[in-house]
């Protein structure tokens, strides 16, 4: 099962430069024994600019492999990706990207971890500039006064925080996010829940969010995809219209409940 959305209406360029379109991606992987496996089947999908888009599934269905093509880390075996209408081909400036892993260097400072994707590829950026979006982005994420400690002096949910402000440095129209908060206690991943939406909200930014964590996505998400084992199809997609701001009260609202028995139902088939 495949499932194409398109935009309606006219859209302006800005209202379109976050938008995600797949149309027939596939993946496939060559083995040892010059097999393949087919991790994702046939997939076409729309996500219009500025949604928050969870993604749902097995371990090994694909998701995180479906992520990788949309920032284009990986070709797909079929299909293209577009971004604002432009075809993906390589990573790009357009798309923030944060691993369950924050991956931060040891050896530099936050401030350095986070200015790092601008400095790589920087062209007529002035350092001046890329400073003062650090300084920014330190407030965003409320460690404004860590700049010059190292990774190794934080806890795991500054670390994340500082994986976060890098993923924006680029004022990217995408964010994409494996995992982010799974190796994270519920307290701190709750607190990273609302400082996420935050973010998201001040951004405008679109967001595809990749998790194992049911709740999690219905909390978060606008609208939640839901894959099969592999290789990972699309069965399901959701709209969530839990009322924003969400808080403490949404876990409670019955609704939350009936989204998540839902979506409970989808992945145990």
């Amino acid at each position: 099962m495949s499932l194409t959305y398109a935009p309606a209406g006219d859209t302006t360029a800005d209202e379109f430069a976050g938008s995600i379109e797949l149309t027939d991606v596939s993946m496939e992987f060559a083995t040892r024994d010059k097999t393949s496996i087919r991790a994702v089947d046939p997939t076409s999908l729309y996500i219009p600019t500025g949604q928050f888009v969870s993604v749902l599934g097995p371990s090994g269905c694909g998701k995180s492999t479906l992520l990788r093509i949309i920032a284009g880390l990986v070709a797909p075996s079929t299909g293209s990706v577009t971004i604002g209408g432009d075809e993906v081909k390589g990573p790009s400036r357009k798309v923030g990207i944060a691993f369950q892993t924050p991956s931060l260097l040891e050896w530099y400072t936050v401030a350095k971890n986070i200015a790092l994707p601008a400095l790589m590829g920087r062209r007529h950026a002035r350092k001046t500039d890329i400073d003062r979006r650090v300084e920014e982005l330190l407030n965003t994420v409320k460690l404004a006064s860590l700049g010059e400690k190292y990774p190794s002096e934080l806890s795991g949910g500054m670390r994340q925080r500082v994986a976060i402000a890098r993923s924006l440095i680029t004022e990217p129209a995408v964010i994409l996010m494996d995992e982010p908060f799974g190796a994270l206690d519920a307290i701190t991943r709750e607190h990273m829940h609302d400082e996420l939406l935050s973010i998201w909200r001040d951004t405008g930014a679109t967001v595809l969010f990749i998790t194992h964590d049911i709740a999690e996505a219905v909390y978060l998400s606008d609208r939640v995809l839901v894959m099969s084992p592999r290789p990972g199809r699309i069965v399901a997609d959701i709209t969530n219209e839990l009322p924003r701001p969400r808080g403490t009260s949404t876990r409670s609202l019955p609704e939350f409940t009936r989204l998540t028995s839902e979506l409970r139902v989808h992945i145990n088939h």
